[in-house]
């Protein structure tokens, strides 16, 4: 997480982004008969607006590092009147650009992408992503380069690595619970709509039926697959032309690390004596480290060189 964070931390601005000062909004509205004069049992309307502060405030800890680096915002809510329904709207009165980074990465709101450099399908935040999901069984999130990929039942979800976060997020994912899912369970409420204050219901970014209530329940996640890269100016101390595991170089920083071979051009080269200086030569090599965490389990961390520049 702290990775996420400090990489949110050196973002460029967003041309969307609000100036600094004036407040980031979007609308929640519940609809249904219980409504129609406007109002709303008062546990579920405070259970809604504990669950949507958490929502908020815990994606943006997840998102921007927990501490003095998180975002403390000014969050405000101001009733809104429909006919037959209850809503309020929601102020980000602070902090503007990281506001609107967090509310899109949820999807409350929605604007040219959820991250600054990446190529986002606008919409695409936790709540439509949960939609994929479906209420699935996710089998491992591979995240990578700053995105990731959701394996489900066979299908691979194409997110942001800062939406696959706080998807699999207990705390983000029982607030959105309990913000949607909720008020949805209770006689009388049928459907729940997120979008922009005042906008129609078909124009709204959110539309979830009652139906649709139990795909809000956290998921079970059976595996989390983290893949980094990194340049090293290494020299080799073990080396094994029949045995892949089991290399070990060290780095300018005199670190010790355990790998397995994943250059075949390189190894050939070793095979055909074409690398005879190998243990007093430094060579640049590219590391990958794959770290996964499986459900209940300890973390395995798997070192492999995926490329190994020759000297020169």
């Amino acid at each position: 997480m702290a990775e996420t964070g400090s990489r949110l931390a050196d973002a460029e601005p967003d041309s969307d982004t609000p100036p600094e000062g004036e407040p980031v909004r979007f609308e929640i509205v519940y609809d249904g008969w219980a409504h129609d004069g406007h109002d709303i049992d008062i546990d579920v309307f405070s259970g809604s607006l504990a669950a949507l502060s958490t929502s908020i405030k815990e994606s943006a800890a997840v998102l921007y590092g927990r501490g003095k680096s998180t975002p403390k915002f000014d969050i405000r809510v101001s009733r809104s009147f429909e006919e037959g329904s209850f809503g309020f709207d929601v102020s980000i009165l602070n902090h503007a650009e990281a506001a609107l980074f967090t509310l899109r990465t949820l999807g409350y709101v929605v604007g040219a992408g959820v991250a600054t450099g990446t190529a986002v399908v606008v919409g695409q935040g936790v709540i439509e992503t949960i939609r994929k999901v479906g209420g699935r069984t996710i089998e491992a999130v591979v995240q990578e380069d700053g995105a990731a990929t959701i394996k489900v039942d066979g299908e691979d979800i194409e997110s942001e690595q800062a939406v696959a976060d706080l998807l699999t997020n207990k705390k983000v994912r029982e607030s959105l619970r309990d913000l949607i899912a909720g008020p949805l369970g209770r006689n009388g409420t049928s459907a729940v709509f997120i979008g922009e204050p005042g906008a129609p219901r078909d124009e709204a970014i959110v539309e979830i039926l009652e139906e649709q209530s139990d795909i809000f329940d956290p998921p079970i996640v059976e595996a989390r697959k983290v893949i980094e890269s990194e340049e090293l100016l290494v020299r080799f101390l073990r080396a094994d032309v029949d045995k892949l595991a089991g290399w070990i170089v060290e780095d300018s920083d005199g670190r010790k690390i355990t790998a397995t071979l994943g250059d075949k051009v390189f190894l050939e080269r070793l095979k055909s004596g074409n690398e005879p200086q190998l243990f007093s030569e430094a060579y640049r090599i590219n590391l990958e480290i794959e770290t996964t965490t499986k459900m209940g389990s300890r973390r395995v961390v798997v070192r492999t060189i995926k490329h190994v520049r020759l000297p020169g």
